[in-house]
């Protein structure tokens, strides 16, 4: 069986594997965060959907200085700063590596098994997940 996905950069590589991993973000309470580092919309848009940790409406889990960096161009009405391209791009990096974290949980799940198993992805009866098909008796 082929490796599995390292981090959320090699799931991207494969539309299905992103879908089954959009289905386990989902179940998981973290489609947002997903949705986030691949949303390509303006500074206002970002800020009020994910960024605005009080009133946004999916808000991410980014560190306080970030936060205070976008907070202070936004209370301002300065969604035209440059500023911002920065702000946003360390807020979908840390991001990434929140969920780079969990990319194992996501290969170990059901999710991910059920794209391995749909895509025939690798022999299912060698290596670890030979959980798939039982082998036959001779």
């Amino acid at each position: 069986m082929p490796k599995g996905p390292g981090i959320v950069g090699d799931i991207l590589k494969d539309k299905k594997m992103t879908a089954a991993y959009m289905e386990y973000c989902k179940r998981r309470y973290c489609l947002n965060e997903f949705m986030f580092t691949q949303n390509k919309g303006n500074p206002e848009s970002l800020w009020s959907r994910y960024l605005d940790q009080k009133k946004g409406k999916e808000p991410v889990n980014i560190t306080s200085k970030t936060y205070k960096a976008a907070q202070t161009l936004a209370d301002k009405g300065d969604f035209k700063s440059s500023d911002w391209k920065k702000i946003i791009a360390t807020g979908k990096d840390e991001v990434v590596k929140m969920l780079n974290k969990d990319v194992t949980g996501f290969t170990g799940s059901d999710e991910y098994k059920k794209y391995v198993a749909e895509t025939g992805m690798g022999d299912p009866k060698k290596g670890p997940n030979c959980w798939a098909l039982p082998m036959p008796r001779s």
